[in-house]
């Protein structure tokens, strides 16, 4: 008989949902049985638990062993986050705590032992995980990724396993589906009707369609296989009715029925009144939503043993304060046109300019330096808030009394439209000049993520996201300089938008 074992973890208690984790293994649930391959299904995607999704499977698979009817192919699907440590691999589930790794999580070699006592002739892995938004592999190199991948060869005795991403890019997920999983329910109704689809089908049409995803939209996502098999296993027969069966599967789960499935079938009303929804009526909830920024920085901790080495001190300033690189940002925001409540202020700056287009290519052509003149120009020097907000500058500083460590900062710079808030933050290390007298070690980087003012969910999960950052750069250095290892609840791979997080700790 055949088996499936499909795991989607969409909530977390300590990380960022992933509402979309819950419809990839729902739908991946509704089509395995239409195909009516699979004997036994288990599903896991409520309660998912460290404790209770092992209790499930190994009360699954002894189920399936006690009754010593042989088992020709074992399919396993999980969708959610990851992580990796000394050479293994973590499906992370709801109550996951880096502090305590084994109990919160299910390891990829224990799940190998599980599923290896049935003595399968067929196993089949796929793995919707890794750095997707806050999908990320950090500080695992491709050696140990390789090393991760290549025991299943020595497990099992055929073997498939198809990994979302290499380990060191990040797997893409929306708010409905996880950029993979549907490369595969692609792959799948783009077949051809009444032929089977070999798993080796499925993975060149995953290929292909992420190549020309780098190539048109510049996401780069490269999908990860381990074969030890002959190519020729299918995945099912698939039908024309099979095909539309899915189709109606997918839209049924990921589009809510009582509201309108396409725009065609809204009223002009109808469409400005739901887009009217992500606008604030009034100052007042604009300034709200600018303090529950500022709570969620007060509220932070770092919740590991840095907390005994560091102090945080959280910092709030109001109009008139120097924003470091200041300028920076207002050469970004002179290129907004998204209703901020902002003027970007200009100034003279001498630079220098070619004498002519045409002096320069001549120049160019006979081997010679073309010629600069110096020119003023009016470019951004600074911007001005046009309304009252609750701060314009937050700082969450983390000094030590220890001699041998340095403080680290980050910053957090709000600006706000009626729809929109945008977010520009900054990591800083710092460098003891004088004693006890510290400045800035680096140069002042800022980076920009802009979210719907009123999604206070996605606003949270950011402000989380920037914060642990600067965690993981603590660590980084502690570890580098000390040789230690020092964890961090961010060395979770998330599929947010952990872009973030790499552009901060590789600034």
């Amino acid at each position: 008989m055949n088996i499936a074992i499909l795991i989607g973890v969409s909530e977390y208690t300590h990380q960022p949902n992933l509402p979309a984790c819950a419809n990839d293994v729902r739908i991946m649930k509704h089509f395995l049985t239409s195909t009516g391959k699979y004997k036994k299904i288990l599903l896991l995607d409520k309660d998912t638990t460290s404790k209770n999704v092992k209790d499930k499977i190994i009360n699954f698979l002894s189920e399936i062993e006690q009754s010593e009817e042989p088992v020709d192919e074992i399919f396993y699907y999980f969708s959610g986050h990851g992580t990796y440590d000394n050479d293994e691999f973590y499906y992370v589930m709801s109550d996951f705590q880096n502090a305590n790794k084994k109990r919160t999580s299910l390891e990829n070699t224990e799940l190998d032992n599980l599923l290896r006592n049935l003595d399968a002739n067929l196993v089949v892995k796929i793995v919707d995980a890794c750095q997707s938004g806050v999908p990320y592999v950090k500080d695992v190199d491709d050696n140990h990724f390789d090393k991760i991948l290549r025991y299943e060869q020595k497990v099992f005795k055929n073997c498939y396993f198809m990994f979302s991403s290499q380990s060191d890019q990040k797997s893409y997920a929306g708010d409905e589906l996880s950029s993979f999983t549907d490369g595969i329910f692609s792959a799948i109704l783009e077949s051809d009707d009444d032929t089977p689809l070999r798993y080796k089908e499925i993975m060149d049409s995953i290929s292909d369609s992420f190549a020309k995803n780098t190539e048109f939209n510049g996401r780069e996502q490269k999908p990860f296989f381990i074969v030890q098999a002959s190519y020729t296993d299918e995945f099912c027969f698939v039908t024309k009715d099979i095909k539309k069966e899915l189709d109606t599967i997918i839209s049924e789960i990921i589009v809510p029925e009582e509201l309108p499935t396409t725009k065609d079938t809204m009223s002009i009303k109808q469409m400005l009144e739901e887009d009217a929804k992500k606008y604030c009526v009034s100052l007042e909830e604009i300034e709200e939503q600018v303090i529950k920024i500022k709570t969620y920085i007060k509220e932070y901790t770092f919740s590991n043993e840095l907390d005994d080495i560091y102090t945080l001190e959280r910092n709030f300033y109001e109009k008139d304060v120097d924003i470091p690189e200041v300028e920076k940002i207002a050469t970004t925001l002179e290129k907004l046109s998204n209703g901020y409540y902002i003027d970007v202020e200009y100034g003279k700056k001498e630079m220098k300019e070619v004498v002519s287009n045409f002096a320069s290519l001549s120049a160019t052509l006979r081997g010679e330096k073309p010629k600069y003149r110096s020119v003023e120009k009016m470019v951004p020097v600074n911007y001005r808030t046009t309304i009252n907000l609750p701060f314009y500058l937050a700082e969450l500083k983390a000094t030590t009394k220890l001699p041998n460590l340095t403080p680290f900062d980050v910053k957090v710079v709000p600006i706000v439209s009626r729809s929109k808030i945008l977010l520009f933050f900054s990591y800083n290390s710092y460098k003891e000049e004088y004693f006890d007298e510290y400045v800035l070690a680096n140069r002042v980087k800022w980076h920009e993520v802009e979210i719907e003012i009123k999604n206070e969910t996605e606003i949270k999960e950011q402000i989380g996201i920037i914060l642990e950052s600067m965690k993981g750069r603590i660590m980084k250095f502690i570890n580098n300089k000390f040789n230690v290892n020092l964890e961090s609840e961010s060395d979770v791979n998330t599929k947010n938008d952990v872009a973030i997080i790499n552009a901060a700790i590789n600034a």
